[in-house]
């Protein structure tokens, strides 16, 4: 027998996500959503729980009350909601965030990327260094040389 498309998506979420599978897709009060975080809070600024829609149709309403429902519903368990979206026609998903989520996120990423970039400068700023000093071939620009082609290797 195939397996739903609704079904389908939700395993889908919990994939990409990272997320657990709720018992009966959710439909019981101590276990709800589709997609869960189960990871105790000190593991996690971003716990979610998720409520997957899917839709053949080309729109999709979204209702007030249910949003503000399952956030409630989220932060009193310590996570976050977001509801995932498939139009089934051409299997084009999006997520539905609060604005402040998104934007503690973004922040979060934003953080990282600069974070990141400073660490590759600081690495090139030593390798450019070591280049105008070629001719001492200490052990530690040995270490150091053993640390940049690691680096270079996970790009």
């Amino acid at each position: 027998m195939k397996t739903p498309e609704w079904e389908r998506f939700e395993q889908d979420v919990q994939e990409i996500l990272h997320l657990d599978s709720t018992i009966a897709s959710g439909s019981k009060h101590y276990d709800q959503g589709d997609a869960v975080d189960k990871r105790h809070p000190s593991e996690s600024n971003f716990r979610f729980i998720a409520d997957a829609k899917y839709t053949n149709m080309k729109s999709f309403s979204l209702d007030m009350k249910m949003l503000r429902q399952w956030v409630k519903r989220a932060q009193e368990d310590g996570k976050r909601f977001c509801l995932p979206l498939r139009f089934g026609e051409k299997d084009e998903d999006y997520i539905v965030l609060t604005l402040d989520d998104f934007a503690e996120i973004l922040e979060v990423a934003r953080t990282t990327e600069v974070k990141e970039k400073s660490d590759w400068e600081e690495t090139v700023e030593r390798l450019v260094d070591m280049a105008t000093y070629n001719d001492q071939n200490t052990a530690s620009s040995r270490l150091f040389l053993l640390e940049l082609s690691k680096k270079l290797g996970e790009l």
